[in-house]
């Protein structure tokens, strides 16, 4: 048999169908991933897989090839187990599934029984069928449905002691033939009258899983209203033999990963590379609609760009964990949050310190044209006498200092001295943004809690990277070298900013260096420090640059002096884009406040802080099923509010002011906070603005206020009485919606508040507030799933 694809699905497949005693000829196009498999090298992590291949290909019933031409000759079977990723409209994408049959096609020299083990919805064998009709009119193919139902981590038990195996075709001495492959399982095997049948059993378990998420989400709204305990109430349906636990956990999403809203990823879109916090880019997808994240491919370890489908945000009320590893990596998100583990994927709250999960390091390196920067800026209405060599195009090194650094836009230098003329134009001064540049923004980047690296360096090529680190290095004395126990070399920076330790964590990987972070305080400073270390003859041997010249044949002399380590202290290396950390520990603690996800599909993976992989969850399956069904006129309802439940949470605001209030119309309502988040004004994607509207429209008199984010505010939603700070907008009003988290209001004279509404209603949009001690002074308290 030929099988199309290696990728988890068909890698696996192939080898356990070859251990059930067929031959095995395994086709991918990726040369590079054949040539792993050649060498007996599984480019993935599954438990028992890397045994199971190799002990097939030594047998001699498993081999690999880039060819059809080598596969389907002579084959009984072709069996199609390729991506189908998701399409714009939520459709599954089968161009994949379509090439694969028209190559089959191309290469068959008689009968052959083609079957779909890729995820495909209904209709896909039909497809599949006329290309090979039209493409190869010779010889029979009659096309089989045989879904896989195969999960990461155990995949090998799976398919070898399924729960069930299903069958469907349009021929039944085909389907009959693909059946009797698993009888060695022993399994309940399900051949079904015809093909769609088979095929509508994948995506209906898959969307029924999904669909008992968001039934659990609606029964948790409803036991907030009537005091129940919504996850005793899961526990008890569970019990039940009829409905069983799994997929019961109230106030799990199924669209994507969950984690709170300052994790990082690097966000790729028309105007370059930023840094971005998921709460960031999420609200930047809902601007543009268009928009490329790093993400790690789990079947290659492969570090590249990948269109973001879907950004989604939820509330969540409860515990988060802070999933802590070796290197002082660590990331916050919800207990449910998958991880790519070397024994497959896990929940957060199943990992434990035997657990390893991936360092994407060394993303793909581009050579953009070089940008030119202004040197000079703010100097108005006055013009330098003499630039002496500062109009070089190459400007290494330097004639001049710099000033000051803004990330995304322009360096600031002054001249040594220089003479003034009065005229009508500012002066502004270019310069091209090459090594000697960067190293010249490296050693002006300030140490402070408020440091960031400049976006336009992710555009950069390596060198620029190296060239920027060095200068940081060389700064004030922030970086340092030292020399511990003779021949043990440490070189180590330090700085109050989270996210310039997360921006050199990442420049580091990109130079192939695994650093290593520690976070605590310093004697001298009230500021948390993160301490940035590097150890490692080969390591050091990349960043012998960064050392003062003067030092570094010291340096050199005892990196080669130290002892070759048999295995790493606190990280494994994986091929060219891939460390592995060792989970240390897992906090717990209460979160209250919003949870973000980003759906890659593809590779169902992102690059998280310091960059950490994390994964996605439940990608396509419920919006290709939606998608086919409207297809043939008919509105899914069901799946729609599979969907629409997880997605649409903002709106619970309004609900709870009609259950205080009994109805909208004439109300004062106030609105504490607008922006889409503390500390700006941003407002794409602002809860604030959706439910202004909602209230207006119900007849609502709203009032709002916002420390920063009112002017915009003013131009979306002209409607609302915009006042000059939370008292007045207390004044005389119904209830009170806490929208945004400004820490002002945190600290809120309570009893003032109270006493100038007319009715004291708090809706607590971001569970800021202790209900108890709300409902202590006297106000109506309403939290979001905290009755």
């Amino acid at each position: 048999m030929a099988v199309i694809g290696a990728g988890y699905v068909g890698l696996t497949t192939a080898a356990c169908l070859a251990d059930l005693g067929n031959d095995v000829m395994v086709v991918d196009v990726n040369k590079e991933k054949i040539a792993q498999l050649k060498s007996h090298r599984v480019p993935f992590f599954e438990p028992g897989l890397s045994e199971l291949v190799e002990r097939n290909i030594t047998a001699g019933r498993l081999k690999f090839t880039t060819e059809y031409e080598d596969a389907v000759p002579g084959a009984e079977y072709a069996i199609i187990a390729v991506s189908t990723p998701e399409g714009e409209g939520g459709e599954a994408d089968l161009s994949y599934v379509e090439a694969a049959a028209n190559s089959i096609a191309d290469s068959m020299d008689g009968p052959l029984v083609v079957v779909n083990k890729s995820t495909v919805p209904p209709l896909t064998g039909d497809m599949v069928a006329s290309v090979l009709k039209k493409r190869n009119g010779k010889h029979a193919a009659h096309v089989v449905s045989n879904p896989e139902f195969l999960r990461e981590g155990s995949a090998i038990q799976d398919f070898m002691h399924p729960d069930r195996v299903v069958v469907g075709s349009h021929d039944r001495k085909a389907a009959e033939m693909v059946a009797k492959l698993y009888e060695p399982l022993e399994a309940p095997i399900l051949v079904t009258p015809n093909i769609y049948t088979a095929e509508m059993i994948k995506y209906a378990s898959n969307s029924f899983l999904a669909a008992r998420i968001s039934f659990i989400n609606e029964i948790a709204r409803i036991s907030e209203r009537v005091g129940a305990d919504a996850k005793l109430v899961a526990e008890g349906m569970g019990l039940d033999k009829r409905i069983g636990p799994a997929y019961l956990d109230a106030g799990i999403g199924y669209g994507g990963s969950c984690l709170v809203g300052d994790e990082t990823v690097l966000i790729r879109r028309a105007g370059g590379v930023h840094l971005s916090s998921l709460g960031d880019a999420y609200a930047g997808f809902y601007e543009s609609k268009s928009m490329d994240v790093l993400a790690w491919r789990p079947d290659t370890g492969s570090v590249e760009f990948m269109p973001v489908s879907a950004a989604t945000l939820r509330p969540h009320d409860g515990e988060i964990l802070e999933v802590r590893t070796k290197m002082g990596r660590r990331v916050r998100c919800t207990p449910d949050h998958p991880f790519v583990t070397r024994d497959g994927v896990k929940l957060a709250h199943q990992l434990t310190t035997d657990d390893w999960l991936p360092l994407a390091l060394q993303q793909p390196q581009i050579t953009p044209a070089i940008p030119k920067f202004r040197v000079l800026h703010g100097v108005e209405h006055a013009e330098p006498a003499r630039f002496g060599e500062a109009r070089r195009d190459a400007i290494d090194p330097l004639p001049f200092r710099a000033v000051e650094l803004q990330p995304a836009t322009h360096l600031v230098f002054e001249l040594p001295s220089f003479e003034t003329a009065r005229i009508d134009v500012a002066a502004q001064l270019n310069a091209e943004a090459r090594v000697g540049f960067w190293r010249a923004a490296g050693q002006r980047i300030h140490a402070d809690h408020q440091a960031r690296l400049p976006d336009r360096i992710w555009d950069e090529p390596v060198e620029h990277k190296r060239a920027l680190l060095e200068g940081y290095w060389s700064d004030d004395g922030t970086w340092s070298h030292h020399v511990r126990r003779g021949s043990t070399l440490v070189l180590e920076c330090a700085t109050t900013s989270r996210d310039m330790a997360d921006g050199l964590l990442r420049l580091l990987g990109d130079l192939g260096v695994v650093a290593s972070m520690q976070v605590g305080r310093a004697v001298t400073s009230t500021r948390r420090i993160h301490r940035i270390r590097c150890s490692g003859a080969d390591q050091l041997a990349k960043l012998v640059d960064l050392v003062p010249e003067s030092d570094r044949k010291l340096v050199l002399r005892l990196i080669k002096l130290q002892p070759p380590r048999i295995a790493r202290p606190g990280y494994r290396l994986d091929g060219r884009g891939t460390a592995w950390v060792r989970v240390m520990d897992i906090k717990r603690r209460p979160f209250a406040g919003p949870v973000y996800s980003l759906e890659v599909p593809g590779a169902h993976t992102f690059v998280t802080t310091g960059g950490l992989v994390t994964h996605n969850c439940f990608p396509k399956d419920v919006a290709a099923l939606a998608a086919l069904a409207e297809r043939f006129d008919y509105h899914p309802e069901l799946l729609h509010a599979v969907m629409d439940i997880n997605r649409d949470q903002r709106m619970l605001a309004i609900d709870k002011l009609r259950d205080c209030l009994d109805s909208l119309n004439g109300r004062v309502i106030g609105l504490l906070g607008l922006a889409f988040k503390p500390n700006t004004d941003d407002l794409r994607e602002a809860p604030s603005i959706d439910i202004a509207k909602v209230l207006l429209a119900a007849g609502a008199q709203v009032r709002a206020f916002d420390p920063a984010a009112m002017e915009r505010a003013q131009a979306l939603v002209p409607d609302v009485q915009y006042v000059k700070d939370a008292y007045e907008v207390a004044s005389g009003a119904d209830a009170l919606v806490l929208v945004t988290e400004w820490n002002e209001f945190r600290h809120l004279d309570f009893a003032r508040l109270k006493q100038v509404m007319r009715r004291p209603v708090m809706i607590d949009g971001r569970n800021i507030y202790d209900p108890e001690v709300m409902r202590g002074l006297g106000f109506t308290y309403r939290g979001i799933g905290r009755e």
